[in-house]
């Protein structure tokens, strides 16, 4: 499964991280911090489950990610 980390977006008051999973043809958009999938094509609802366990686990070290992203460098990819 790959995932796919945004830089943080929104504006101050409401500042989170888009995290996109993609698996073959299944995909899944969630955000932090409210560790919530949004966006779903093909997961099954346990797996959407895991996903989210998978955000709540992993939100600060999904939010250090996103502090490291330069979106200017990441545009020009």
């Amino acid at each position: 499964m790959e995932m796919i980390v945004s830089g943080f977006v929104g504006s101050e008051d409401d500042r989170h991280i888009c995290i996109m999973f993609i698996d073959g043809q299944k995909s899944a958009e969630g955000s932090v911090p409210e560790c919530k999938i949004i966006k779903n094509h093909g997961f099954e609802p346990d797996e959407v489950e895991q996903l989210e366990t998978y955000l709540r686990v992993n939100a600060k070290l999904i939010s250090d990610e996103a502090k490291n992203i330069n979106p200017l460098k990441a545009m020009m990819k």
